[in-house]
């Protein structure tokens, strides 16, 4: 069987526009299943800080108790600095499934953080008997830091339908580091 040229370009046109097809829409579902996972990863590591924080409070002023503390809290501040990288490299807009799916995750992890951060308020003598209060500061304002730059990479990838939404949220976990870290001042 033989073709000619104009079918073979014809064909190889075909070929290359459904790649481009079927690959945009795999890469915009990665792209909400990366996001997911990384709210999944910033949700374990306030579950493990939770437990330091606990741990720590049953044992105050237990020096090892204070560190593992601040590599839990480094760990978080990067699991939101490699959210916001993600969502900033993905080139994708959400579309408001994605952008729903992602904001009612991050829904569930607030009362978590929330409490994270009222632990840091209620354990400050604790970390001042280890000398960590400074460490402690320093550690919360890159948590801030990176949860500004996540909450701001998201902003400016969902739909407008989401932005009230993604702000509020935004607002609830920058209002309640700044409660912590206004007990370190």
């Amino acid at each position: 069987m033989q073709f000619s040229t104009r079918t073979l370009i014809a064909l190889f046109i075909s070929a290359a526009s459904a790649t481009c097809v079927f690959g945009a829409a795999i890469a915009s579902k990665r792209d909400v299943a990366t996001l997911r996972n990384d709210v999944a990863v910033i949700s374990s590591r306030i579950n493990d800080l939770d437990g330091g924080l606990n741990a720590f409070s049953e044992n105050p002023f237990y020096f090892p108790g204070a560190q593992d503390i601040h590599a839990g809290n480094v760990a978080l501040a990067n699991s939101f600095m490699k959210g916001a990288d993600d969502i900033q490299s993905s080139g994708n807009p959400l579309n408001e499934t994605g952008g729903t799916d992602i904001l009612n995750s991050l829904q569930a992890i607030k009362a978590p953080f929330m409490s994270i951060m009222d632990s840091y308020i209620t354990q400050r003598n604790e970390f001042a008997g280890v000398l960590y209060t400074n460490v402690i500061h320093q550690d919360l304002q890159n948590i801030e830091s990176e949860t500004n730059s996540f909450y701001s990479s998201l902003m400016s990838n969902v739909p407008g339908e989401l932005k009230q939404e993604t702000d509020s949220l935004r607002s609830d976990f920058e209002n309640a580091i700044n409660s912590a870290m206004s007990a370190y001042d």
